[in-house]
């Protein structure tokens, strides 16, 4: 096989491989040449990849959590925050309605009895996210703020 009957193959071989939508099935007429046997290994050793999935840590510590909120917030919130994180359970979420719609993405929310409370940082959120929050019975808070469960 010449060098440009190689390229064709591994540019026909790419374009199958990043347009297969669910499945590929491979196929070749010379099963015994050098060039499809080499081929038939590189696929076996991707598939193997593919059945051997590496191992990823997807649990981040809720040290990490704060860490990262204390780095938009500002270290001088560090206690409020502590305090806030060891009374009510903090979420790192987007805010969605039972549809599944986003109406704000705070830095993190937290639920007081019926009260969720939204945390945009150190500034409250535009006048538009404000609105639709209260359309919605959120109230936003900044960091420092007094809440209920800051109090007691």
């Amino acid at each position: 096989m010449g060098r440009k009957e190689k390229g064709v193959l591994a540019n026909n071989l790419y374009v199958a491989m990043t347009r297969a939508r669910s499945v590929l099935a491979l196929f070749s007429q010379r099963m015994n040449d050098p060039n499809a046997k080499k081929l038939y290994q590189v696929i076996e050793d991707c598939l193997g990849h593919l059945e051997e999935a590496p191992e990823v840590d997807f649990e981040i510590s809720p040290q990490d959590d704060i860490v990262e909120i204390l780095e938009q917030i500002g270290s001088e919130h560090r206690k409020w925050l502590l305090d806030l994180w060891n009374k009510v359970k903090v979420v790192q979420e987007p805010l969605m309605t039972k549809a599944g719609e986003v109406i704000a993405e705070p830095l993190f929310s937290f639920r007081i009895g019926n009260q969720t409370y939204a945390c945009f940082g150190v500034e409250l959120p535009r006048k538009r996210v404000l609105q639709r929050l209260e359309d919605f019975g959120v109230k936003s808070i900044i960091a420092g703020d007094t809440t209920p469960a800051a109090d007691g």
